[in-house]
């Protein structure tokens, strides 16, 4: 049983390690997300709308 558990770990750790050296895109709304991110300060991201209407809990924007 614990051999499948980690058997399981590794085949997940693979699939995510592939994933992210083949560098994929980000999906539409992480990218609208991201787009706030990148031109905004804290106060910005704390008080105002965020762009393409997106939401986003106050902790994981500043995070």
């Amino acid at each position: 049983m614990l051999l499948l558990t980690w058997l399981a770990v590794g085949a997940g750790a693979l699939l995510r390690l592939f994933h992210w050296v083949d560098n994929r895109a980000l999906w539409r709304d992480e990218l609208y997300l991201a787009a706030s991110l990148v031109r905004r300060g804290f106060w910005e991201l704390a008080t105002g709308p965020l762009a393409y209407e997106q939401k986003a809990p106050l902790g994981f924007l500043w995070a």
